[in-house]
């Protein structure tokens, strides 16, 4: 959560579900950051920041429907190099 990576693809990833999330800062304080706050500097920036701004504790996720994803799959012999 903390590193900003947890995408999926370029269109849909872990972040875009989170609301809101609670943290203990380096001083041993507990804050609560949410998107909806009026100044979501702190927001965005502690959810990439790599623990720098806290240890987040809580997460909460705004549920989003389902969605199937489609494609296929295809899979081939392993063989060594210079084998024909």
């Amino acid at each position: 959560m903390q590193t900003g990576s947890a995408g999926g693809s370029l269109k849909y990833g872990f972040h875009d579900s989170v609301i809101a999330f609670t943290l203990v800062d380096g001083n041993g304080d507990v804050r609560t950051f949410a998107a909806d706050d009026p100044d979501t500097d702190f927001f965005y920036a502690c959810g990439v920041a790599a623990g720098l701004c806290g240890i987040i504790t809580d997460i909460r996720l705004k549920l989003t429907k389902t969605f199937g994803v489609r494609g296929t799959q295809q899979t081939y012999p392993l063989t060594p190099l210079g084998d024909s």
